[in-house]
């Protein structure tokens, strides 16, 4: 039997990349990243959890369960996203009336 051909079997049934996976993975080099310069402990420990929750989530079999854990992360994006652009739209209208008020003062 092929090596790819093991691999493939071994991983029939299991749930595999998904976005949250790609985000975690993402996150874990970025904090390997960090503490190359910082050389923390804790960053270690964080990343250590990271990447073993990562791989948890991989090669599970409760395939419903990680869809789940998927949805929610992706429910979460959508909030943290709405959160980040209502308060962009917030500085900007600031910046909007404090140069109105400038050019205001400038006229009389």
């Amino acid at each position: 039997m092929k090596f790819e051909e093991k691999i493939r079997k071994f991983m029939y049934g299991r749930y595999g990349p998904d976005e949250l996976y790609k985000f975690l993975f993402e996150l874990y080099i970025v904090l390997i990243i960090i503490n190359l310069f910082i050389r923390s402990n804790i960053l270690n420990f964080i990343s250590l959890l990271v990447i073993i929750y990562m791989l948890f989530r991989f090669f599970s079999k409760k395939i419903y369960k990680r869809s789940k854990e998927n949805q929610l992360f992706f429910i979460c994006l959508i909030q943290i996203n709405q959160i980040v652009n209502y308060i962009i739209f917030i500085g900007i209208s600031i910046i909007y009336i404090n140069t109105q008020n400038h050019h205001r003062q400038k006229s009389e």
